[in-house]
């Protein structure tokens, strides 16, 4: 499968996914409806100028755009799970168990001594 193929095939998913019509989305990559029917029906070509418009609309990378609805990541990578979050510090006794209050609670040593 080609680029224009696998970019096509993304678009119309995202379509799908985010409930676009064909007309909305000609606004939101700023060409006209009859364009925008002709990329869809594999007669036209997305450009990069369309892809930069959808990520923008979207807050999204432009590569995932490409892989809609998987995230883009570079293999081998190690990026953490957003919701992940690593940190490390170097407290005294007295610190340590007040930052640990602090997270979790009153609980604190029940949590600690399982």
């Amino acid at each position: 499968m080609g680029i224009q193929e696998q970019l096509r095939e993304s678009i119309i998913k995202m379509m799908t996914d985010k409930n676009i019509p064909p007309k909305q989305l000609a606004g939101i990559i700023d060409t006209d409806y009859t364009q925008v029917r002709r990329i869809l029906n594999g007669s036209g070509n997305f450009t990069l100028r369309h892809v930069e418009f959808l990520s923008n609309h979207f807050g999204l990378r432009p590569i995932d755009i490409f892989t809609w609805p998987d995230v883009y990541q570079k293999p081998g990578s190690r990026e953490c799970d957003p919701t992940e979050v690593l940190v490390q510090l170097r407290l005294t006794k007295e610190k340590k168990d007040q930052v640990l209050k602090l997270v979790f609670g009153e609980n604190n040593i029940e949590i600690l001594n399982r």
